[in-house]
């Protein structure tokens, strides 16, 4: 199978937050709703993706700033 990988979308989220649910270890809170990662990549525009195989998202890479510092938080 062929894997991609492009910028995340807001209407990612629904497969984002299977895969994450799904991730044993990872422990979702209030800043991983919906509206909260629309909020991020708005803010941080360009810089997180989703891995793709065929149709079915399979990884997820969160990337942000603060003006000063950066992270980077992935799963699977």
């Amino acid at each position: 199978m062929k894997y991609g990988m492009r910028e995340m979308l807001p209407s990612d989220y629904p497969a984002c937050r299977a895969l994450w649910e799904s991730t044993p270890g990872v422990r979702l809170v209030a800043a991983d709703s919906c509206q909260a990662i629309a909020s991020f990549l708005q803010r941080n525009p360009g810089i997180s993706f989703v891995c793709m195989e065929g149709d079915a998202l399979i990884g997820t890479s969160l990337c942000g700033h603060d003006g000063r510092r950066g992270y980077i938080y992935m799963w699977p």
